[in-house]
């Protein structure tokens, strides 16, 4: 509810979409398809380095992410890449260059 509560306080022009290497895409195809409803909006995708998996929730109440290994998250990429290619895809190491930031500045100026 919070999710359409934001959209429809605002327009938006730009949606990121923050994933990890271990999500499915199709997942990540919903979730543009959902924003795509709203409105005609830039989207991005932003892999994280940061993971889940069995050993990483302590308990029912708390889950730790750890730093997923760097060529796993690289094939994750590589592989939204391929699956989205119309919707550019950044990792971390983009985000902290200022590519994201680029690329969000280049469509809404």
């Amino acid at each position: 509810m919070l999710y359409h509560a934001y959209l429809n306080a605002a327009p938006a022009d730009y949606a990121i979409i923050c994933s990890n290497s271990g999500v499915e895409t199709d997942v990540v195809k919903k979730e543009i398809a959902r924003l795509r409803l709203t409105g005609n909006m830039d989207i991005s995708v932003v892999i994280s380095d940061l993971t889940y998996d069995e050993l990483s929730v302590d308990n029912t109440k708390k889950t730790t992410p750890h730093i997923e290994d760097k060529d796993v998250v690289d094939r994750g990429i590589e592989e939204y890449r391929k699956v989205f290619t119309e919707i550019p895809v950044f990792g971390m190491q983009d985000v902290e260059n200022g590519n994201l930031f680029d690329d969000i500045m280049g469509k809404l100026s």
